[in-house]
């Protein structure tokens, strides 16, 4: 099967649009929200893994966890950065969800274009859920769904990364926007590196680096909506 899979994808020579492997099981082996080992990641991962980095495999989408998840990675030798999606489960009991706690899920997956520099998949992953009142709507982050109803793909930053795109962000609008509340720019015009992480993670690093950056200033609403910086009263 693993050679079968080798000569169907072969190398990332750049001719295909976009390459989707699409599977049951899971290449990489997850963390569960209890403390238990992951013991149905497909046995021969680690050869798979190597097939999908040499390969133009851009995305992996897999589901089995009923926990769905999104996340890009990239090693040593990889051809691009890939990026792995486990969607979640739609009408399973509420048994094999954490006794309901992972929602019944769809999700829709869209590519949009390739980062120049790494070539990875750049796009969007949306997620909605189910429950009886409401029906199905737009995803909202948990603890144990990390995932935005709205969210993209792509970028293989890393914190320290992340920090310093905000902080360029920051000063650049306290430096050039003179008024006591100075606009941040659009969520969609920010770096792929931000627009990648959970509106969550995002605001709080930003709330960090306004903190670190600008003391006794105040941040006015959050992304993706629009954001902006009270300056501090001097």
């Amino acid at each position: 099967m693993l050679q079968w899979l080798q000569d169907m994808v072969g190398t990332d020579d750049g001719k295909a649009t976009w390459q989707i492997l699409m599977m049951h099981h899971h290449p990489y082996k997850y963390s569960y929200p209890t403390v238990s080992e992951d013991i149905s990641a497909v046995e021969e991962g680690s050869e798979l893994l190597d097939i999908i980095a040499s390969s133009g495999i851009d995305v992996v989408c897999h589901g089995h966890r009923h926990q769905a998840a999104m996340f890009t990675r990239v090693n040593n030798g990889w051809s691009s950065p890939k990026t792995f999606v486990c969607a979640g489960s739609v009408a399973v009991g509420a048994n094999h969800r954490r006794a309901g706690e992972f929602p019944n899920m769809c999700h829709i997956l869209t590519l949009e274009s390739r980062e120049e520099t790494t070539r990875a998949a750049v796009g969007t992953l949306e997620s909605f859920a189910y429950n009886s009142r409401d029906g199905w709507r737009p995803h909202e982050y948990s603890p144990l769904v990390q995932i935005d109803g709205r969210q993209h793909f792509g970028s293989v930053a890393t914190v320290s990364n992340v920090r310093d795109a905000l902080k360029v962000i920051v000063r650049d609008t306290m430096s050039t926007v003179g008024d006591e509340i100075a606009e941040l720019p659009d969520f969609a015009v920010l770096p792929l590196s931000l627009r990648c992480l959970p509106n969550s993670d995002l605001n709080d690093l930003l709330k960090d680096v306004i903190d670190a950056e600008e003391k006794g200033a105040v941040l006015i609403g959050q992304f993706p909506e629009m954001t902006a910086i009270r300056r501090a009263v001097r």
